[in-house]
């Protein structure tokens, strides 16, 4: 139970258009964790994921 990880995605935007691929997205996330050390290796993921 301790190994459980909740990430929500709070608010998003990418900007105006649905048809045009923005150079820029903003993403407003929660990151929910009993364990400190797993709650870094979530953060680590993300910004991983966030830098390609």
């Amino acid at each position: 139970m301790r190994n459980v990880r909740v990430v929500t995605v709070g608010a998003s935007n990418a900007g105006p258009k649905s048809n045009i691929t923005p150079d820029r997205a903003e993403l407003l996330l929660n990151v929910r964790t009993y364990d400190t050390a797993v709650r870094k290796r979530v953060i680590a993921s993300i910004e991983r994921i966030v830098r390609g």
